[in-house]
């Protein structure tokens, strides 16, 4: 009887103490899972450089026609700062609500800006607004690659967290347009992926030119500056956007620009993005567009359903009146109020 005790009780001890490290190893999980500091990211150069590295691997998988399972299972070693980013986020937000918005109107236009309110402080919207009045995507792509120039055509130390802030956003909003197209905003175009590398290979096409990201963006802009056939495509608009930029004269304004007019374009696009796509990424990790996304309808930034909701009231009311009887329109007992859509003021919460 003694033994089975003691057994009993090795067994119940022992047991114990594996609930109570599977425990441990649960909590670890899930907390990672709250708030992964993994962000994710692409390239346009480093893609390019990435396929020359490995030319006759890509041959081979291209061969066998299985080029687009690499590249979804291939890409760049992602960065871990995602609650620096997060911060950055944070702070535009907070000076938006004491510095832009004071009635539903601005509130309505600081949900719309993506790249403007910082170029109009930094008095550069003369000479670099022409790049923001493109489609999302393809503004998302201008000035990926002119911060990609910027970075390489200048020695930037490693302790400069603006350049990195900023070059750690201009990736992550690349790798939603080639990863997750619909995320950056609905109807997004992958392929302006693929067409901005195909001019990338043209342009370099029989250049000896280094495998690297610094090398080939010198090379690229040494021809971009003595072949003029070359100033009908994208990858030229993005030079003109990276000499506008470094024109500013000043390296700290410059990286002050790029970084707050990333940081509008994720909120832009974390606004614009569906929430059943919010959804839809738990099942192959979180993408980080989902915590700014809850970070801004926490502190009150319009979501896309309410955008949607105030949209669809507008048009509803306008087919309305149209509907109405000559004479009638000044005797109907409807109206929207100004302020419908927006969040109301004094309910909002604002993260200390």
């Amino acid at each position: 009887k003694k033994g089975v005790d003691r057994t009993v009780t090795l067994v119940l001890v022992f047991g114990t103490i594996v609930l109570e490290g599977l425990t441990s190893e649960v909590k670890d999980s899930f907390k990672y899972k709250q708030w992964p500091d993994k962000v994710d990211k692409h390239s346009v150069l480093g893609y390019f450089a990435r396929n020359r590295r490995h030319n006759m691997f890509v041959r081979f998988m291209r061969f066998f026609q299985c080029k687009d399972i690499l590249d979804q299972n291939w890409s760049m070693e992602p960065c871990y700062s995602s609650m620096d980013i997060t911060k950055l986020v944070h702070q535009h937000v907070r000076d938006g609500w004491k510095d832009y918005i004071k009635d539903a109107e601005s509130y309505r236009e600081f949900n719309d800006i993506r790249g403007q309110w910082t170029l109009v402080r930094e008095s550069c919207d003369q000479s670099l607004g022409w790049s923001l009045e493109k489609p999302f995507d393809e503004s998302v792509l201008l000035w990926h690659i002119a911060t990609d120039f910027c970075f390489q055509q200048m020695d930037i130390p490693p302790d400069h967290e603006c350049a990195t802030r900023s070059r750690e956003i201009s990736n992550y909003m690349m790798h939603l347009l080639f990863m997750n197209p619909e995320m950056l905003m609905p109807g997004s175009r992958r392929n302006l992926f693929k067409t901005v590398y195909r001019e990338l290979r043209d342009i370099l096409k029989g250049e000896g030119t280094s495998n690297q990201e610094k090398g080939i963006a010198q090379k690229t802009i040494d021809k971009l500056k003595h072949n003029a056939d070359l100033k009908i495509n994208l990858i030229y608009d993005a030079w003109v956007l990276a000499k506008g930029l470094m024109d500013i004269g000043d390296d700290s304004k410059m990286w002050k620009v790029i970084q707050g007019v990333w940081l509008e374009m994720l909120c832009f696009s974390a606004g614009r993005c569906r929430g059943y796509l919010h959804a839809k990424s738990l099942g192959s990790g979180v993408e980080y567009l989902s915590f700014v996304w809850l970070l801004l309808a926490y502190v009150g930034m319009e979501t896309f359903s309410e955008r949607i909701q105030r949209t669809m009231s507008i048009k509803l009311l306008k087919q309305r009146i149209e509907n109405l009887p000559n004479g009638e329109s000044g005797n109907n007992n409807f109206s929207v109020s100004p302020d419908e859509g927006a969040a109301p003021f004094d309910e909002i919460v604002v993260l200390p």
